[in-house]
């Protein structure tokens, strides 16, 4: 197995908001390096003992959305499998340049930097030094929304529609158009990193999506409402937090951003399920769902360990387990068994070159009791502070009420994309 990890531009670099001064081209410059690299693997990559014929494209998070962008263009790339941790083309926004929100950024970049450059300087010659700082004050005034600045962007182009149309008219496996492999999957609480932890009241819990969701409506706020019921108000609400207190292994500098350090607000944990199931388990669901109905590959999981600081298994927490990251691993014998787990299966399903993984992860499809998908490490507390090795690896079936909640979030998953 040769490894190759592409470099790509990132923030006002690589996903400026709008074409600077018409020059074409200058939108997903970040996707477009992607792409650049992947060709050059293409190429060149026999030459290190690779085969440029059998490539399988892996990402977390944001890598992985960028993978699904590519897996969905028209032209694809020289790839048949693909790995995308917590990730999907469908997640989280995808918005337009024309979109008002990215419209509203560009605007604030773009004083942002003026303050930062002689006025006799045009923007699109601004040092490297002024575009930094100007990025950093637009990033700061929207990360704790999750209105996030710097995203990739509809262009016609490199991201040619609105992801969720591209999903639908992704061409079924045939002779023509071969079938593609992919693992996929998520972490049980995906959301905790990203909503403010001290939300305390329901009209802070609309408020959240509203800002997030502009094109939500009144009936969709309320079916939100009845989906995850309010806490404070019903006192069976499967959304009460465990506790009233977060661990303090969070460092002094980052309680800030997340609002921990003065106890955590009364919507926390109904907060982060349902920001978890917008932004990436769901959409998760969605593609597995579209891509296995279309006679695709795909192998499903969820990663389960909880860990410090909320007693949660929050996104990204599976990195350090799947790269079998030793300094990490050494002191908790449950979650060295669940690395082992996952590395054979992430390993033979790159080596193999259709990806299959044969009686070792049972593939997901849409048929009664085929909604199948391997948890990793539940009930591991290890990470939390506890002594519970948890089970290295078991099969699950989707369960009906995640079924029911994505439902919703499938519904409305358009209010995401384009210029809505």
């Amino acid at each position: 197995m040769v490894v190759v990890s592409v470099g790509y531009r990132l923030g006002a670099l690589g996903f400026p908001h709008e074409v600077m001064e018409e020059e074409e081209g200058s939108l997903n410059l970040g996707l477009r390096d992607q792409r650049m690299g992947v060709e050059w693997v293409r190429r060149w990559i026999g030459e290190f003992g690779g085969d440029g014929g059998d490539v399988t494209m892996m990402g977390v998070s944001a890598g992985g959305h960028s993978i699904g962008h590519h897996l969905l263009h028209p032209h694809r790339l020289p790839f048949t499998k693909a790995i995308l941790e917590s990730a999907s083309p469908t997640a989280r926004c995808v918005l337009s340049s024309s979109h008002p929100r990215v419209k509203a950024q560009h605007e604030s970049f773009i004083r942002a930097l003026r303050s930062h450059i002689p006025p006799n300087i045009p923007v699109s010659s601004a040092p490297l030094k002024a575009i930094l700082k100007a990025w950093a004050s637009v990033w700061t005034e929207h990360e704790r929304t999750t209105t996030w600045p710097f995203q990739p962007l509809i262009d016609g182009d490199v991201i040619p529609e609105g992801p969720l149309s591209s999903l639908k008219a992704f061409p079924a496996a045939s002779a023509s158009s071969p079938a593609m492999s992919i693992l996929t999957g998520f972490c049980t609480h995906e959301g905790t990193h990203f909503v403010p932890a001290t939300a305390s009241t329901n009209t802070e819990f609309l408020r959240f999506f509203k800002t997030l969701i502009p094109g939500l409506s009144d009936p969709d706020l309320r079916a939100l409402e009845e989906l995850y019921p309010d806490p404070v108000t019903h006192p069976d609400s499967p959304y009460r937090n465990k506790s009233n207190t977060v661990t303090e292994t969070v460092p002094q500098d980052k309680q800030g951003g997340l609002g921990l350090g003065l106890g955590i607000g009364a919507q926390f944990r109904r907060l982060y399920t349902a920001f978890g199931h917008w932004a990436y388990i769901c959409p998760i669901l969605h593609t597995a769902h579209v891509l296995s109905s279309k006679g695709h590959t795909v192998y499903l999981y969820e990663y389960a360990p909880i860990s410090a600081p909320f007693g949660a298994c929050s996104h990204g927490d599976q990195a350090h387990v799947v790269a079998h990251e030793m300094d990490h691993l050494r002191e908790y014998k449950g979650l060295g068994k669940t690395a082992r787990e996952m590395i054979l299966r992430w390993s033979r399903f790159i080596g193999s070159p259709t990806g299959d993984l044969g009686d070792l992860w049972p593939q997901y499809s849409e048929g009664e009791g085929q909604q199948r998908l391997l948890v990793f490490g539940e009930g591991n507390d290890e990470g939390a502070g506890g002594k519970g090795e948890g089970r290295p690896v078991r099969m699950r079936v989707v369960s009906e009420e995640e079924r029911r909640v994505c439902e919703f979030w499938w519904r409305i998953m358009g209010l995401s994309q384009g210029d809505v």
